[in-house]
């Protein structure tokens, strides 16, 4: 198997994965952080902190489906520090646990960006936490922070995911007599939504 670099990868066997849709309780006990998943009807986006796992309100659950083991498609759980990724296969779910770990070299060290969240626009909110927010395409996704318009009023949209990205090198370590010295991405995880404020 290839060596990635700078976290550590542990699977989730079917049970622990089940277990943890079903009940959202974490077998490590993650005391804050972020759930992003993606369903048959929809995203859902969930924030946990010391008083456990909140979700879109009523008010916004026709565009928030209740996350089952029925429409469940994959599931990320995730703080700064790891993230639990669960996906579904065709004999139940799957996951991995991934978190930082010393990276060998400056080359192999992790690294982290920001990507864009869909939606430039305000709905509804917030309400309870969440604001539902939009693009013009029309997609729809309740997220769990509370926005205004004054944060939409910038160039581009202000919520981004951070994340990071972790690499493999195809070396002679990896048992390869022809080894490349190649270096690529071979995992990445959700690290924190978070919020742009626009400039004045």
């Amino acid at each position: 198997m290839t060596k990635v670099f700078g976290c550590d990868i542990q699977p989730l066997d079917r049970d622990t994965c089940y277990n943890l849709v079903t009940s959202l309780r974490d077998p490590q006990d993650q005391k804050a952080g972020w759930l992003l998943a993606h369903c048959d009807d929809g995203v859902a986006w969930g924030r946990k902190d010391n008083d456990g796992w909140r979700f879109a309100p009523h008010s916004f659950r026709r565009y928030s489906p209740e996350i089952t083991p029925v429409n469940l498609q994959q599931l990320r759980i995730f703080n700064e520090r790891e993230e639990i990724l669960i996906w579904r296969q065709e004999a139940g779910f799957l996951g991995r646990r991934l978190s930082d770990s010393a990276s060998p070299s400056k080359i192999l060290e992790p690294f982290s960006e920001n990507w864009i969240v869909l939606g430039d626009r305000i709905l509804e909110g917030p309400d309870a936490g969440f604001t539902l927010i939009a693009d013009k395409t029309g997609s729809r996704q309740a997220v769990p922070l509370e926005c205004t318009d004054r944060d939409f009023d910038g160039k581009r949209p202000p919520l981004t995911l951070a994340v990071k990205h972790y690499f493999s090198i195809d070396s002679s370590d990896n048992g390869k007599s022809d080894a490349t010295g190649v270096v690529w991405i071979s995992a990445t995880r959700l690290v924190a939504l978070t919020k742009e404020v626009p400039d004045v």
